[in-house]
């Protein structure tokens, strides 16, 4: 039979246990989410407008502090890309919601980069992330890629590029 300090303390660990996990979940699950959701509403209201087939001329990145904190309470970054098609027509969509901030690596670029586009960096407490365009088939493809801060006995590892969101090539 548990005395009452065994039970307490049972009760604080099972606390903390619950607590992390619902930090956890919220953390890996609600940025995604976010993401989507906020992406689904461009979309429907790109999708009320009339366009002409425009080839793209330009993309330009935007960022915003994000009405969310991170589990820890810091602040949040939205990440945001306008492409222009010409003719006032422009279409925007959310790419990620970070920690910690951002900025554009003009003069930055990797193999397969779409020219004259900025790449974007993004970064908080040793952890980061990458951003760039590239040009498939049959549409612009903004790719990410995370990062670690070295330290003298710690070499980390590197990660692969990930497509996060597509443009169409035309509009």
């Amino acid at each position: 039979m548990l005395n009452r300090n065994n039970s307490l303390l049972l009760i604080a660990f099972l606390s903390i246990l619950v607590g992390g996990y619902l930090i956890v979940s919220h953390y890996t699950e609600e940025g995604s989410s976010e993401v989507d959701a906020l992406n689904e509403r461009l979309e429907e209201w790109e999708s009320e407008e009339e366009v002409s087939a425009e080839p793209l001329s330009g993309f330009s990145w935007y960022f915003a502090e994000a009405d969310t904190n991170n589990p820890d309470g810091n602040p949040q970054t939205e990440i945001y890309l306008t492409a222009n098609y010409g003719n006032d027509n422009l279409v925007e969509k959310l790419v990620d919601i970070v920690d910690g901030g951002c900025s554009e690596l003009e003069g930055e670029s990797y193999e397969n980069d779409v020219s004259n586009t900025a790449q974007v960096q993004c970064y908080y407490a040793g952890l980061g992330q990458q951003y760039r365009i590239v040009e498939s088939n049959d549409s612009y493809v903004v790719e990410r890629k995370l990062f670690e801060e070295a330290l003298p006995d710690y070499t980390p590892p590197s990660s692969q590029w990930e497509t996060v969101i597509n443009f169409p090539i035309s509009y």
